[in-house]
């Protein structure tokens, strides 16, 4: 991101996460990662941002899920049989449709 010029903000503490929701500038564009997908945490999270209008990417698992469904746009990960193949390396695939 560094590249583009963007700032980047990683919440380390459970819960700061919120936190940092809350104060995000007008113009900013939040990136949420799960494999578990009905994560209550980050579905409240995901909440907090749609009521600010922040935009919202999730990168989710394949298959129908509320996160994909409520974010403004998602990507899906296809299943690896590897379990021990790091994430930065699954392969995206574009999503059916966006909102």
């Amino acid at each position: 991101m560094n590249r583009i010029q963007k700032n980047v903000t990683l919440s380390a503490v459970r819960g700061e996460e919120n936190y940092d929701a809350y104060n995000l500038s007008p113009d900013a564009c939040a990136i949420l990662i799960s494999y578990s997908v009905e994560n209550p945490n980050l579905l409240a999270l995901n909440t907090i941002l749609r009521t600010r209008n922040i935009p919202t990417i999730a990168i989710t698992s394949i298959g129908e899920n509320r996160l994909s469904q409520e974010c403004t746009c998602f990507y899906r990960l296809q299943p690896v049989k590897n379990s021990t193949r790091k994430s930065a390396t699954l392969p995206l695939i574009p999503p059916s449709s966006s909102y």
